[in-house]
C-alpha cells in the first residue's frame, strides 16, 4: 500500500484508525525492506498519532528506517527532536535511544553511541519492566551499546552488557538471534574459538524478518572461517538476498575474504579486503586484516595502504588503533590479532 493511498483512507477509517493503519503499515514495510516507504508512514505517525508516547514510538521507528537507508543526516536531525522527549517516553525510551546508536555505529562515531546508550532518560524504569516490547527495546539498546564497546576494543565491557541483556525476558526473535551473535563475536575477540564456533553454529535466522537476515548471515560466515571452517562459510554465504542490509557491502567481502585467506588464497583475500574498503562503512576491521596479511606476504607498501585506509575510514576504532600501532613497529601479538 502507498503511503499517500493512506491520506484516503482517513475519511472512511477514522483519525485514530488511520494512524493505526499508517504505524502497522510502516512496520510491514520496514520488515518486507523498503525502508522509504515505511519512513514515510512513521513521518506521518510521528507528526500526528494522538498521544507523546506513541509520537516518540513513531519517531523511533523512523530513527530504524532512516539507519537502514543510511540517511544519517536525517537521523541525526530526528535525534535532536527527539532527545528532549525522552523523559516523556516511558518504555519506549530505551528503543528510540538504541535506533540513533545504530546510525552513530554505522557512521563510526561508536563514544557517542556509548554516550547516548547510557543517556539518562533512556534506561528502563523498573515499572515499565512488564512489557515484553519494553523489554526488547532495551535490549536492543544494550546489544547497539555492546556494539560500540567491541568496535572501540572494550571486550569486557562489551560482554558485561549482554550478559545485562541476558536477564531481559526477550521475545522478538530478531533479538535473541542477534544477541546471540554478540556473543560469539565477543566469544572471538576473547581469543575462544571453540565457544564462538559453538555459538555461531546455533544462530538460526530462519524465524525473522528479511531486512535482519543478511547481516546476521553475513556474519556467521565470517565467524566460521575465522575459526577455520571455510567450507562451512562458504555454504552460509550461498543465500539469495531478497533485502540488503546496511552493512552487507562491507560484511560480504570480509567473509569471502576470510574463507579465501584460511584457503591460503592470499591474492584473492586481498582483492576481498580491498572491496570492503569500497562499502562506504566504516572499514577498520577489513583493513587491519588486509593489511597484516600484506604485511605477512612481505608487501609493506601494500601493507600501509590498507592500514592507512583502516585509519581514514574507522578511526575511533580499535582496528585503527591496532593498524597505527602496526605501521610504528613489528607484527602483532597472536592475542592482538582477535
Amino acid at each position: 500500500m502507498d503511503p499517500f493511498i493512506l491520506l484516503a483512507l482517513y475519511a472512511s477509517l477514522g483519525y485514530l484508525g488511520g494512524m493505526a493503519l499508517a504505524a502497522q503499515t510502516g512496520v510491514r514495510y520496514l520488515h518486507s525492506g523498503r525502508p522509504r516507504q515505511a519512513a514515510a508512514c512513521f513521518r506521518l505517525g510521528a507528526s500526528f498519532y494522538p498521544g507523546r508516547r506513541n509520537r516518540v514510538l513513531m519517531r523511533s521507528n523512523l530513527l530504524a528506517a532512516l539507519s537502514i537507508l543510511g540517511d544519517h543526516e536525517a537521523a541525526n536531525r530526528e535525534w535532536r527532536r527527539l532527545e528532549p522527549h525522552l523523559r516523556e517516553a516511558g518504555p519506549y525510551a530505551p528503543l528510540a535511544a538504541a535506533c540513533y546508536v545504530a546510525s552513530l555505529y554505522y557512521q563510526g562515531r561508536y563514544r557517542e553511541g556509548m554516550q547516548v546508550s547510557n543517556h539518562p532518560d533512556a534506561r528502563l524504569d523498573e515499572a515499565d519492566r512488564t512489557s515484553f516490547m519494553a523489554q526488547d527495546g532495551e535490549a536492543l539498546r544494550l546489544l547497539n551499546r555492546s556494539s560500540c564497546e567491541l568496535a572501540l576494543g572494550l571486550v569486557d565491557e562489551a560482554a558485561h552488557t549482554l550478559a545485562q541483556a541476558g536477564t531481559l525476558a526477550l521475545q522478538h526473535q530478531v533479538m535473541i538471534q542477534h544477541l546471540q551473535m554478540a556473543r560469539a563475536r565477543v566469544a572471538w575477540r576473547r581469543g575462544e574459538p571453540e565457544q564462538t564456533l559453538r555459538i555461531v553454529r546455533g544462530i538460526d535466522p530462519g524465524g525473522i524478518p528479511e531486512v535482519y537476515k543478511e547481516e546476521l548471515l553475513l556474519l556467521k560466515a565470517l565467524l566460521l572461517a575465522l575459526t577455520g571452517h571455510p567450507d562451512e562459510a562458504e555454504r552460509v554465504l550461498d543465500f539469495h538476498v531478497r533485502v540488503s542490509s546496511p552493512r552487507g557491502f562491507l560484511y560480504r567481502p570480509m567473509a569471502e575474504g576470510a574463507v579465501a585467506e584460511m584457503r591460503g588464497d592470499s591474492e584473492a583475500a586481498l582483492t576481498h579486503y580491498r572491496r570492503a574498503l569500497k562499502s562506504g562503512q566504516p572499514g577498520g576491521e577489513p583493513a587491519l586484516r588486509g593489511g597484516r596479511l600484506a604485511q605477512s606476504l612481505g608487501d609493506p607498501n601494500l601493507a600501509r595502504f590498507f592500514f592507512e585506509e583502516a585509519e581514514r575510514t574507522d578511526p575511533e576504532s580499535c582496528w585503527a588503533a591496532m593498524a597505527r600501532r602496526a605501521m610504528q613497529g613489528p607484527l602483532p601479538s597472536a592475542h592482538e590479532r582477535n
